[in-house]
């Protein structure tokens, strides 16, 4: 009777947890990559109960949409389902707008009505690759209802713009450069939330960007007057981002790869903002989303010489101590001034790299 009652049981639990499997497949990682050293700092002390904060100090209790979606863009490029999930649950019951868009900023539990536009775009586009990659419907149904706000809202003159306010239904004027993910707006015209003509003329945008005198990308674009805007002084995160996203959709960058090229060689290392007409630094320290975002486009233009050379850079910045409880982060340890988009910026391009065998 004994022996009966143990194989019943046996049989139950083999079915229950067939049962339990069967329901969470979709979720079982099964080609995640091992865990990096960046990826572990983050999850240790940026990353509470699913929440990303935007540093260890002042900003500890403010949560960007900017973080969820490079978050969820690594977690793609990491096959990591489980933690994918839950950076959409919050999204859902936290971020998302009654009108779908998402609000940019919860700041000491005080949720913006203002959505940015390169967010939106991010965590759509990580929705709709995160659909295909592990066949959930409903990924691909939050992905459509942002996208199709995103083209009703945020839109002036059929030109995508930064943001929109829910309360007062206000618009931006303006597209920052930046903003233009190419892989984001193929997704908007494949899909059908945009006409060929919009897709176009947004793209155009971006295409058509003219350098300045000294040899830079603009910094704006105001839709009413069909004008560019420069900056006096060049921020190359803005710099990289635009180089990046241009060289996704094939355009030339030589003057910023000639720019990188010449800085690396004179002095072996990039400062975070320099002078247009002298090319020298104005600022002394370097930035990892700097190197971070010149490695993604180097990658990109199958510059791998100077992508590694660049990483290799960024790895100076990086607490390479193993014993440290730091270990891993992008992080100033006296005063531990540190960043979330710094740390995950520097790791979507390690990941990349070394997927790529380049690394």
């Amino acid at each position: 009777m004994v022996g009966k009652r143990t194989f019943i049981c046996v049989i139950f639990i083999i079915c229950t947890y067939i049962l339990l499997g069967c329901q969470h497949k979709k979720y079982v990682k099964s080609n995640e990559h091992d865990r990096l050293p960046t990826q572990q700092f983050i999850e240790a002390h940026l990353l509470k109960n699913g929440w990303l904060q935007t540093d260890l100090t002042e900003r500890s209790e403010e949560y960007l949409s900017e973080s969820i979606g490079l978050w969820m863009e690594f977690l793609v490029e990491q096959n990591d389902p489980i933690k994918f999930e839950k950076q959409v649950q919050l999204v859902m019951e936290h971020f998302l707008t009654k009108d779908n868009t998402v609000s940019w900023r919860i700041l000491k539990g005080e949720t913006s009505t203002v959505n940015a536009l390169i967010d939106d775009l991010r965590i759509m586009q990580a929705l709709y690759n995160g659909a295909v990659i592990w066949d959930e419907e409903r990924y691909e149904k939050l992905a459509d209802d942002i996208a199709s706000t995103l083209v009703k809202s945020n839109v002036v003159d059929g030109i995508l713009v930064d943001f929109y306010d829910v309360n007062s239904t206000s618009q931006a004027n303006l597209v920052t450069m930046s903003y233009i993910i190419p892989e984001a707006y193929d997704m908007l015209y494949e899909k059908g939330f945009m006409t060929k003509n919009q897709y176009t003329a947004n793209r155009n945008i971006l295409l058509n960007a003219p350098l300045s005198k000294d040899g830079f990308f603009p910094q704006r674009y105001i839709v009413a007057t069909r004008n560019y805007e420069y900056e006096e002084e060049i921020n190359l995160i803005d710099q990289y981002y635009i180089g990046y996203h241009r060289a996704k959709w094939g355009y030339s960058v030589e003057t910023l790869v000639t720019l990188t090229k010449e800085a690396m060689a004179s002095e072996g290392k990039l400062y975070g903002r320099i002078d247009p007409k002298t090319k020298k630094p104005i600022v002394h320290y370097e930035s990892a989303a700097v190197y971070a975002l010149a490695t993604l486009m180097m990658l990109e233009l199958e510059e791998n010489e100077l992508a590694q050379q660049l990483y290799q850079q960024l790895l100076t910045l990086r607490i390479s101590d193993s014993d440290s409880v730091y270990y891993g982060g992008y992080i100033v340890i006296d005063g531990l001034y540190t960043h979330m988009f710094d740390n995950v910026l520097s790791l979507l391009a390690e990941r990349k790299g070394k997927d790529e065998g380049v690394f």
